[in-house]
């Protein structure tokens, strides 16, 4: 009996439950609506996820990321997992600059607010007064 591979597999209809709404753990959770569990091919070799292909007999739900020419990506594929580390890493480098900004307009705000109210060290003034 010939079995489908992960790149003979063919999504007719993607699932729109969002990964982060099912239970389970990292590579397998269980979805609620289509109560199946849900593989997620990225962290599987080649090998494990052909071999859950071919246990459930192709009828399964799985969480795949194909890429621009047709390859699914799997976690022996350090290429792609570098690329996903690389968006990854520049995502947080971005929401880290984006919270330094904040806390530095908050921050300088507070001063404003200080020196306003009397609070703190007192403005430079240009002119100077000479007591005869």
């Amino acid at each position: 009996m010939a079995y489908l591979t992960i790149d003979e597999m063919y999504v007719a209809s993607p699932c729109d439950v969002p990964w982060s709404s099912m239970t389970g753990d990292s590579t397998v959770r269980h979805c609620g609506e289509c109560k199946k569990n849900v593989y997620k091919l990225s962290l599987l070799t080649r090998v494990e996820a052909n071999q859950i292909i071919q246990e459930h007999e192709g009828n399964l739900c799985l969480q795949l990321y194909r890429r621009f020419d047709g390859t699914v990506l799997t976690a022996d594929c350090p290429k792609g997992l570098r690329m996903i580390r690389v968006q990854y890493l520049k995502s947080r480098a971005r929401v880290l600059a984006a919270i330094a900004a904040i806390v530095g307009i908050f921050g300088l705000s507070l001063n404003s607010c200080k020196s306003y109210m009397g609070v703190g060290p007192v403005p430079y003034s240009d002119t100077t007064h000479h007591v005869k």
